[in-house]
């Protein structure tokens, strides 16, 4: 289970290295985590509903000898709303899958913040920065807030949920730095297959 956060390489993930039959894995449809997982309301979430969704497409993988892999960066949170619903997805998905193993990769808080920004702005976004970073409204609205970037509070959600081995966390600097060392330490606490062939020096935003 790859949890994200945004802005860290999550698309390259998916697009080279966990939808990748020679790393050894296969990619869950991500409109299914979507739907059935992400952005149903709280009172109409059927853990039974998604569990026997999700269930026939990792037979599916594991029936072809892959590790079947659910990636979704909004699983972390949405960083422009303050990551509001981060704790409550981290319980849809241990209440799903268990036994699951998780991956969350972090990156340094500026840079993240910034690069975060610059999605909203090539959004819809038409805040400045500093009306973005700080929002002045009264309303009980999900707004941008900080605290989404105490990554520690996540991790222990998880750690607490899924088990500390089972949680690998990573940053995102090491993947630009030595892409090599991050693949094979994902394939190690997964199981993948770190000799595959993988395009690292090619962007995906």
């Amino acid at each position: 289970i790859h949890i994200g956060y945004h802005k860290t390489g999550t698309s390259w993930l998916q697009k080279f290295f966990f939808d990748n039959m020679g790393a050894g894995y296969s990619l869950i449809s991500r409109a299914v985590i979507r739907r059935k997982l992400i952005f149903c309301n709280s009172l109409t979430f059927d853990q039974v509903a998604v569990h026997n969704e999700v269930s026939p497409l990792i037979s599916s993988s594991l029936d072809r000898g892959l590790i079947p892999v659910l990636s979704e960066e909004r699983l972390s949170g949405s960083p422009h709303s303050g990551g509001y619903d981060s704790e409550e997805l981290a319980q849809r998905l241990y209440r799903v899958l268990p036994n699951g193993k998780v991956l969350i990769v972090i990156r340094e808080q500026t840079s993240m913040i910034l690069s975060v920004y610059k999605q909203y702005i090539k959004g819809v976004g038409s805040l400045s920065l500093e009306e973005y970073l700080d929002p002045q409204s009264k309303m009980k609205y999900p707004f941008f807030n900080y605290s989404h970037f105490e990554y520690h509070r996540l991790i222990k959600v998880y750690f607490n949920l899924f088990g500390d081995n089972n949680v690998l966390v990573l940053p995102y600097e090491l993947f630009r730095s030595d892409p090599k060392d991050f693949i094979t330490t994902i394939a190690e606490f997964s199981g993948g297959n770190a000799t595959a062939t993988l395009p690292s020096n090619v962007s995906v935003n």
